[in-house]
């Protein structure tokens, strides 16, 4: 298994709709609270993060995929 950790960018699209993918992925675990993102939440994350200058996301993957 090939894993690949890299620092999201919140300009990039790939990165834009993967973060809030796996956020929501985290939430509907009973670890994240057990119930999905707001659909306001899961559309304006990103946006938020980028305006948060000590903001830092990073983005791993497992063979390619975000994980």
């Amino acid at each position: 298994m090939r894993i690949e950790i890299i620092k999201a960018n919140y300009n990039n699209p790939q990165h834009q709709s993967e973060i809030p993918l796996l956020l929501n992925e985290y939430a509907n675990d009973p670890m994240g609270g057990g119930a999905p993102l707001s659909e306001h939440v899961q559309k304006n994350l990103v946006y938020a993060l980028s305006q948060q200058p000590n903001a830092l996301t990073f983005i791993a993957y497992a063979n390619g995929t975000p994980a």
